[in-house]
């Protein structure tokens, strides 16, 4: 296992006993969908609270580095923290779940899956379709300039059209009655979270 599944597997067993909800996105979980990227930290989604935060701080312990007030902030704002795993000096992004129907839906889409060819770890994973979103998302936010979040998204949906992933993550949509409000609806889902 490398060091950044390594870091990331310490951070998500805190979370587990802690019985905080999460899952890998970002770089990691693209390459556990078939897509490798090479990434220098992992992304966590987690549903921490508050009145978890010192309880997390103390099982961290002298393992990690983390910061009390960058946490209350990202927690204010739901944005996201790093933490420093000290044994392999990798960092792991924490991002707090934004209070929107999508992001908590997400946890529910999230799948446990093996994390490398050849491991028997099998950790909870964003779906395809997910880093697809979150994907579009970024690019949207960096004022649709990223090449990288542009074509990372292009070749999740060719490696989902490809392994024949097809709407894995959830029920399919209701069909409208129009074509016109189905585009319309279709394009509220992907660009105005």
């Amino acid at each position: 296992m490398d060091d950044t599944l390594k870091a990331a597997s310490a951070a998500a067993s805190i979370l587990d006993e802690m019985g905080v909800r999460w899952f890998l996105g970002g770089s990691l979980a693209s390459s556990v969908h078939g897509i490798p990227r090479a990434t220098f930290d992992a992304d966590i989604m987690a549903d921490l609270r508050p009145q978890q935060v010192k309880p997390f701080l103390k099982r961290l312990g002298d393992a990690w580095y983390a910061g009390e007030g960058a946490i209350m902030q990202a927690m204010q704002a739901r944005s996201a923290f790093n933490l420093i795993h000290f044994d392999t000096a990798m960092k792991v992004d924490v991002f707090l779940p934004k209070l929107r129907r999508f992001d908590g839906g997400e946890f529910a889409r999230s799948r446990k899956m093996l994390v490398a060819e050849g491991s028997d770890v099998e950790a909870s994973v964003c779906c395809a379709e997910n880093i697809v979103i979150a994907k579009l998302e970024w690019y949207r936010l960096g004022g649709e300039y990223s090449q990288r979040q542009w074509s990372d998204s292009s070749v999740c949906c060719d490696s989902m059209r490809a392994n024949s992933i097809s709407n894995c993550c959830a029920p399919a949509p209701k069909r409208s009655a129009t074509l016109n409000s189905s585009k319309r609806q279709s394009k509220s889902l992907w660009f105005n979270f």
